[in-house]
């Protein structure tokens, strides 16, 4: 009996951890330091990536000098390239005081005695003049 031993244990579940999807081919990403206080920003600046010393390592010019950094810290820069600059109107539109006045159709009262206004909607204001 004291030659018998039980099977050994094995572990079904291997923990994985969250890798970003578009971490693999980020250039920029951003750094959580520490935690903030409310009302600050969670992330440092992007800063830009040195090299990717493991699938969780990464090597960066943080702050002006190499550090190597764990992926739980990090989020990758989506960072947009130039938007499109959109054209602007020749004239800006500034309404007068006539048609913000026109917009007002009709000023009633209510059951209590207060002032109840019924606003047009800017494009019939617009018609009108």
């Amino acid at each position: 009996m004291r030659k018998i031993r039980g099977p050994f244990t094995a572990h079904h579940t291997k923990k994985r951890t969250f890798l970003h999807k578009n971490m693999k081919n980020c250039t920029p990403a951003f750094v959580v330091d520490h935690p903030k206080r409310p009302l600050e920003l969670s992330y440092e600046d992007p800063f830009p990536i040195i090299t990717k010393l493991s699938d969780f390592i990464y090597r960066f010019n943080y702050k002006g000098h190499p550090e190597e950094i764990n992926t739980d810290r990090l989020k990758p820069a989506l960072i947009k390239e130039e938007a499109p600059t959109l054209s602007r109107r020749s004239t800006p539109f500034h309404p007068s005081i006539s048609t913000v006045w026109h917009r007002i159709s009709s000023i009633e009262y209510g059951k209590q005695g207060r002032v109840v206004r019924f606003v047009n909607s800017l494009s019939e204001s617009l018609v009108e003049e």
